[in-house]
């Protein structure tokens, strides 16, 4: 886990033989740099893991003039399988999110 993130959640499910599991988790970014012309920024990892099968979300949150520039910028590296952006012009917040394989 990354120094400046911590734990949300996390939950393990064990196959009957206790030779498998599935888990998944949050994490959620304690501190880090704002942006330009950013107030709030708040990102949160989710991965799981389900029938073998591994799912990375990153989503981010960042409210100010800046938001749009800063949630351009904010892409983790990887293949991205679907990525989602909502813009709320009354609170000046975009919100983006990327899920991973």
């Amino acid at each position: 886990m990354p120094s400046n993130y911590k734990l949300v959640s996390a939950s393990i499910t064990k196959n009957d033989n206790d030779t498998e599991a599935d888990y998944s988790y949050t994490i959620r970014s304690l501190f880090s740099a704002l942006p330009d012309n950013v107030v709030i920024a708040e990102r949160v990892i989710d991965e799981s893991l389900e029938d073998g099968v591994k799912t990375t979300t990153y989503r981010a949150t960042f409210v100010g003039p800046g938001a749009s520039q800063a949630a351009e910028r904010f892409k983790p590296e990887g293949s991205v399988i679907r990525q989602s952006k909502s813009v709320s012009e009354d609170s000046n917040s975009v919100t983006i999110t990327y899920h991973y394989l």
